[in-house]
């Protein structure tokens, strides 16, 4: 039996976002302010009804895919109105899921990978914290003592499991930080306990190895928003107690060396979200919503830059943007319990809520090039049109897709150019096939597939800015050969965006298999256009998107006398763009030579 005195108090969450969260439902106790309720109780209040009818003590028998993420929302979210309103229904719910999750009842089935487990044992660290004082004694020693199991089982996983090694690719990736994100937590929430320590010592040696490898000097993730959200969703308890504890202060760039590329994310998240911030840009990988890349993004991120943090919270879940405060009616991606303690805690002004660009943005647009991954990403200075590109190394065990010298463009205000949506099947046709993304087949394959562990290297060869024009240049040539599976003489890719006053991009192939003839295809997805014509070398639609109208033009320069045909793409779960549009430019050639040209059109003229 775990005794009171050898568990934590107050170090997950912190004194001063509890503060801030108590300080929403004062002073009349029922979060009343000037005659109506803090939205983010609000939301909080709403979100833990669907907890509550979903029966959380019957939670661990559903699914475990399905579970990884709802079982730790409602951990925390029923603590949290324990915590701060007493609220006897959601106690009792707690007590139902904290007794569900007891050490005989967490079997290897109901949480069978490393990652279960550690969400699970976050969850429960940080409920068992908030909700100490309301819970039954019995309840309370045995969650944990449910924790010391789940602590034990991956300390055991991490000495002889392949997610333990310290290999680079394994650091980099969002699995392994999770698993010893658990085991950090785990040491913290139990202090007495004679592995404590070693928990603790694990956990700050793989933060320190994710930073150094999952984070590259660009401030961006190796495997994206999404998965950015994934992992400090469950790092940023550890993160805050070890730093409340004294044991590591990831704010300290003497204790953490990599502080600087960390403090760059918040940038990352902001070229990525906006220009409209009610759903995350598919420029990078290849997911639309928002909330799960805001998971952990608050506690870790609000106080290395504070006023880009705020920003884009309010721009994507807050008062600008879809006014959910991170609640989600699947419960999968809630942020409302972050919102709740680190969100901002009053309407900011005019001035305040609106975004000051340096100088020189104003002039040449925001620019991101992250090297470690070879991305690049440019925005027109009033962020109308903006522009990505991605040709790099891929590092094993990470999600890849076979979307090298593949680009995205977003023109007039309205995504255009799209990647399919995300995936994981390496199978030539899915999402994560070059037919997901703006790729060229030959005679129907293009690079080797993607998913379930497997992906494709290429390399940017070219970046050259001036003030008003961005040029890059890929070379896909090893990822359609990888393994033999669809050599190429080479596969080179040159786009030139100009972001001045009339923005345009302009995308040159130079693709060649061999010295016989073959078909290619330049494809492109697009959202389902309200209205387009073929005419030629010309393809004009129209777009309307989330209540945005824009016409688009695609002009082919080169070669002459392609085909261009348009069918229906379907990327399951990825709305808004489950079901959307991709054309095909063909041509039979020996070395095709695409040159394409993009370019705005008026909306109105575009009649089928």
């Amino acid at each position: 039996m775990i005794e009171r005195s050898q568990v934590s108090a107050g170090l997950l969450i912190g004194d001063t976002a509890l503060d801030r969260a108590c300080a929403r439902i004062e002073p009349s106790g029922s979060g009343v302010q000037n005659g109506s309720v803090d939205p983010v109780l609000a939301a909080l209040r709403e979100s833990n009804v669907r907890a509550l009818e979903r029966k959380p003590g019957s939670l661990p028998a559903r699914s475990p895919s399905w579970n990884l993420f709802v079982i730790q929302t409602c951990l925390f979210e029923l603590a949290l109105s324990v915590y701060l309103e007493r609220s006897e229904v959601c106690l009792q719910a707690l007590t139902d899921l904290v007794v569900s999750l007891d050490p005989q009842g967490t079997t290897e089935e109901r949480l069978p990978t490393e990652v279960h487990v550690a969400f699970v044992a976050v969850g429960l660290a940080v409920a068992l914290e908030l909700a100490q004082d309301s819970l039954d004694p019995a309840v309370l020693a045995s969650g944990h003592e449910t924790i010391e199991r789940l602590a034990l089982r991956l300390q055991a996983g991490a000495a002889r499991e392949a997610w333990g090694q310290r290999a680079a690719n394994r650091a980099a990736w969002n699995h392994s930080i999770v698993a010893f994100a658990g085991l950090g937590v785990a040491g913290l929430a139990l202090p007495a306990h004679p592995s404590s320590p070693e928990w603790i010592a694990s956990a700050i040696e793989r933060s320190l190895l994710f930073f150094e490898h999952g984070i590259t000097a660009a401030g961006m993730t190796r495997e994206g928003l999404s998965y950015c959200g994934f992992v400090f969703r469950n790092l940023f308890p550890f993160l805050l107690g070890a730093r409340a504890s004294g044991a590591f202060d990831y704010r300290d760039p003497l204790q953490n060396p990599f502080l600087e590329r960390l403090a760059r994310v918040p940038a990352w998240y902001s070229g990525e979200v906006f220009p409209n911030g009610k759903w995350v840009q598919n420029i990078n990988d290849s997911y639309w919503d928002s909330n799960p890349a805001l998971a952990g993004f608050l506690p870790v991120f609000s106080e290395l830059d504070e006023q880009r943090a705020t920003q884009i919270w309010r721009r994507t879940v807050g008062e600008r943007g879809l006014c959910s405060y991170g609640a989600d009616d699947s419960l999968r991606w809630s942020t409302v319990f972050e919102s709740m303690l680190w969100g901002p805690s009053e309407v900011a002004s005019e001035q305040s809520r609106t975004e000051a660009p340096s100088e020189q943005s104003r002039t040449e647009g925001e620019f991101l090039h992250c090297r470690d991954v070879g991305y690049l990403r440019q925005w027109t200075a009033d962020r109308s049109w903006g522009f990505s590109f991605n040709c790099g190394t891929f590092i094993g065990s990470i999600h890849d897709q076979s979307d090298n010298n593949s680009f995205t463009l977003f023109a007039s205000g309205v995504p255009v150019v799209l990647d399919a949506g995300a995936a994981n099947r390496a199978e030539e046709g899915s999402a994560s096939s070059s037919h997901g993304h703006s790729a060229i087949l030959i005679d129907g394959r293009g690079q080797a597939p993607s998913g379930g562990g497997l992906g494709v290297s290429g390399s940017l060869v070219r970046i050259e800015r001036e003030l008003t024009r961005t040029l890059v240049a890929g070379d896909a040539t090893a990822s359609y050969a990888r393994d033999g599976y669809n050599p190429v003489l080479r596969a080179k890719r040159t786009c030139l965006f100009a972001h001045g006053a009339n923005p345009y991009l302009l995308i040159c192939d130079d693709i060649q298999k061999d010295e016989a003839e073959h078909e290619y295809e330049f494809l492109l997805h697009t959202p389902t256009p309200t209205s387009s014509v073929v005419e030629g070398q010309r393809v004009r639609m129209a777009i309307d998107f989330d209540g945005i109208s824009a016409g688009a033009e695609i002009l082919v320069l080169d070669p002459p006398g392609v085909r261009i045909s348009s069918e229906s793409f379907t990327s399951p779960g990825q709305p808004p763009f489950t079901q959307h549009t991709l054309w095909r430019i063909a041509a039979k050639a020996v070395n095709p030579r695409f040159v394409v040209l993009f370019t705005a059109a008026d909306h109105d003229s575009i009649h089928v």
